[in-house]
């Protein structure tokens, strides 16, 4: 549909910020949206929420589907979506009332294939902390990979989708991939900001980004999907030019990912996970240390984290596999 912005928002278990987020989308300036609601198999009120929504404003659709991930919730989105352009929003998250007045404008001005913009991230406290990127204006697909390597905390654009609209055409060609615990959105932006042969930079910051309680790891999510992120940056490290920018980013995502992951394997008392880990995690601080060997303030904690784990696991892991291959007491009956 021309000059249609489709809207993907996955929603799972996410009933007391829904609200805030769809209210946002209907109040937009730029009344021309496709608002997709996919319901990742929620067992709270999500679903009844977004059925209700949909009933009252007819732009607005709602996919009912079983718990997949995020990566099956926006798939499926993307499978469904009409508009002449593309994004996604987080259904915990609002937008600025202009954002996509703002952004059809700079597409109509720029004939861009994608354009970027800024954001505030907001903390549990309701503290609104704005970031305006350094950069400005048109660049190329390649050039625009290069700016996702830079976070949005550091006044980049990161690497994330939802301050991201694409155009249809371009969106549409490439999947989320499943399987991983983190890392979707870097993953499908590698695949996609390639096929873009021109991407406009606006850091105005128009989308907020809420950093929820409950939105981040926990000790119990520890599993070998999670890992399994890891092993994609290393990979997507692999297969780009050694000593480049998005060499040594996806380097620093595979070290930091893995460190997280292994710590909480660790402190979590997860032998088997962390027996399994463990060395890839090694293998990741191998690879980041030969591109910086130098030790920085940001990741002094990691560091000391590695150490920790170094001073007990091997202590740790004879003991795991000893009581493997230990004898079971037999249980004597009484007489």
């Amino acid at each position: 549909m021309k000059d249609v912005i489709s809207v993907i928002v996955p929603v799972y278990n996410l009933e007391p910020y829904l609200n805030k987020c769809i209210d946002s989308l209907i109040s937009q300036s730029y009344q021309k949206l496709d608002i997709i609601l996919v319901n990742d198999g929620s067992t709270d009120g999500s679903g009844e929420l977004c059925d209700a929504y949909a009933l009252q404003d007819r732009r607005i659709r709602v996919i009912h589907q079983a718990h997949g991930g995020v990566s099956a919730a926006r798939n499926a989105g993307l499978d469904a979506a009409e508009g002449e352009y593309l994004t996604f929003a987080d259904g915990d998250d609002w937008l600025c009332e202009n954002i996509y007045e703002v952004i059809f404008s700079d597409f109509q001005n720029t004939k861009a294939d994608c354009v970027f913009c800024g954001a505030f991230l907001v903390d549990v406290g309701g503290k609104e902390n704005k970031y305006v990127p350094k950069d400005k204006g048109t660049v190329g697909g390649d050039e625009a990979l290069r700016q996702m390597t830079r976070s949005i905390d550091s006044c980049g654009y990161g690497s994330v989708v939802w301050n991201k609209v694409f155009r249809s055409e371009i969106a549409k060609g490439h999947r989320f991939r499943d399987g991983f615990g983190f890392g979707e959105d870097t993953f499908y932006l590698f695949d996609t900001l390639p096929d873009c042969q021109s991407v406009y930079l606006d850091p105005t910051p128009l989308y907020y980004y809420f950093k929820r309680p409950g939105s981040t790891c926990r000790v119990g999510e520890v599993t070998r999907e999670r890992m399994s992120g890891v092993a994609a940056y290393e990979t997507m490290r692999e297969s780009v030019e050694s000593g480049t920018v998005l060499y040594r980013f996806f380097a620093t995502k595979a070290y930091l990912c893995a460190t997280d992951i292994v710590f909480k394997a660790y402190i979590g008392g997860m032998d088997e996970e962390f027996a399994e880990i463990w060395p890839k995690a090694l293998a990741a601080r191998k690879a980041y240390k030969s591109i910086r060997p130098k030790l920085t303030l940001r990741l002094i904690k990691n560091e000391l984290q590695y150490i920790l784990i170094s001073l007990r696991a091997t202590r740790g892991l004879v003991a795991w596999a000893a009581s493997l291959h230990k004898p079971k007491t037999a249980i004597k009956k009484r007489s």
